[in-house]
């Protein structure tokens, strides 16, 4: 099911490389100074809206799987909510881990808050569900923001390599590469000319599976509604 693949494609593991076609760096800069800019003045709006493509293949033969999803954050109330809808080939469960996919179409949505991650499955039975809440350390996956790898990387210090200007969405942005201690899976950004963040893409490798990540961000300082299922009880273990 999705709910079970998607713990895989949140949390990622393994190796990364960067996005398909990057060039050869050109320039390089203390990673720390960057990104500590960029999330400040992202996270500094407020609010903003994102898409989200994640795409999954096992190496085995044992199948794959495509998400597309759309979403919003409040930074200031800790608040992003996302919804993913996806389809599967049939796979199996391989001696690495992969997950079992059901071949049937499915949207799960998520809430994320500092203290609770609510989840919501409408597809075909067994799997589907009404919203119900987990503690975050059960559920593992991207925080409260789009934002939050950013703060890592910054935290974790290491290099940034530019590559060069693309324009993501109709905007103007220059594209880097980001490297740090300790961390296996370079991360692609894209940073538009007020240093805000437009674009983050990584690519992960497993012992028997490969995934692709690629979140968009957009209409900075929207306003946004998240409505909390305060009623959902506790999500069955």
């Amino acid at each position: 099911m999705i709910a079970s693949a998607l713990g895989v494609l949140l949390a990622g593991c393994g190796r990364s490389s960067p996005a398909r076609g990057s060039a050869v760096p050109t320039t390089r800069a203390p990673s720390r100074v960057l990104l500590a800019r960029v999330l400040e003045v992202t996270n500094h709006v407020g609010t903003f809206r994102f898409s989200e493509a994640i795409g999954y293949q096992t190496t085995d033969g044992g199948g794959g799987l495509s998400m597309d999803g759309s979403g919003v954050s409040d930074v200031a109330a800790h608040l992003t909510q996302m919804t993913l809808t996806g389809s599967a080939n049939e796979a199996h469960l391989s001696p690495g881990g992969a997950p079992t996919f059901s071949t049937a179409p499915a949207a799960e949505s998520f809430i994320f808050t500092s203290s609770r991650v609510y989840d919501r499955l409408v597809g075909p039975p067994p799997g589907a569900h009404d919203w119900c809440w987990k503690a975050p350390k059960e559920t593992p996956g991207r925080g409260v923001s789009p934002t939050a790898t950013i703060a890592t990387l910054a935290k974790s210090g290491g290099t940034v390599s530019e590559v060069g200007t693309t324009v993501v969405r109709g905007v103007s942005t220059t594209h880097y590469v980001v490297t740090s201690e300790g961390r296996t899976s370079p991360v692609d950004i894209w940073v538009d000319t007020s240093d805000q963040l437009r674009r983050i893409h990584s690519t992960q490798t497993g012992p028997t599976y490969s995934q692709s990540e690629t979140t968009d961000l957009f209409d900075f300082g929207a306003r946004v509604t998240i409505n909390i299922p305060v009623k959902a009880p506790p999500c069955n273990p």
